[in-house]
């Protein structure tokens, strides 16, 4: 019995050393979940903050977290959700603050070349790139022709 004691000592302390990462991972899990709950609820508030900035009536474009787009005026407002009139579907359609990832005022009425709706910000975005494509050059050109 004597010869067994030292290794049933060695394997339970590797028993006990193996289990305090875990002990440890278990709390973090758990801290991380709070933290995503904190998170997920400023995002709400912040959307709750937006739709009421837009107001009932005005146009706005909605991203869902799952990446889906919609664009439309916003028809009702509630505690937990609102509702938007989609001007694509023709449709009333109701979000639950929690499902929205982000939501501009407004929404794009020039479409892309697959027919989709340009959001914004891209389109502001982009107007941006063209106006700077036309200017450079005229920019570089002119100097070279008071010569």
């Amino acid at each position: 019995m004597a010869n067994g004691s030292p290794l049933l000592f060695v394997l339970l302390a590797f028993a006990l050393a193996a289990a305090q990462p875990l002990k440890a991972l278990g709390q973090a899990r758990q801290s991380t979940e709070t933290q995503g709950n904190v998170a997920t609820d400023s995002r709400t508030e912040k959307i709750k903050a937006k739709v009421a900035k837009i107001g009932p009536g005005h146009e706005a474009t909605i991203k869902l977290n799952n990446g889906d787009t919609y664009h439309g005026s916003i028809q009702n407002v509630e505690d937990d959700n609102f509702k938007v009139y989609e001007v694509d579907l023709k449709q009333l359609v109701e979000f639950k603050y929690t499902e929205v990832k982000k939501m501009e005022s407004g929404y794009g009425h020039s479409r892309d070349i697959y027919g989709r709706r340009i959001p914004p910000r891209k389109h502001q975005i982009g107007l941006a790139i063209g106006l700077a494509a036309i200017l450079v050059p005229i920019l570089i050109i002119l100097p070279g022709l008071k010569d």
